[in-house]
């Protein structure tokens, strides 16, 4: 499981706005016939603004 906060950035912009950034939870998951620590692949992904807090 992976969570991270990342934030929206548009075409001309060079800073996220506060109300774009997210928090994102990933679970990964081993690809099939891959050794350890190699081909992960995403199983579920979920996101949420941040807001102004």
């Amino acid at each position: 499981m992976v969570i991270s906060r990342s934030g929206i950035l548009l075409a001309g912009e060079s800073a996220v706005p506060a109300d774009r950034f997210v928090l994102a939870t990933w679970i990964l998951a081993r690809a099939a016939g891959q050794g350890a620590g190699e081909g992960r692949l995403v199983a579920e992904y979920h996101n949420c603004l941040v807001g102004n807090a």
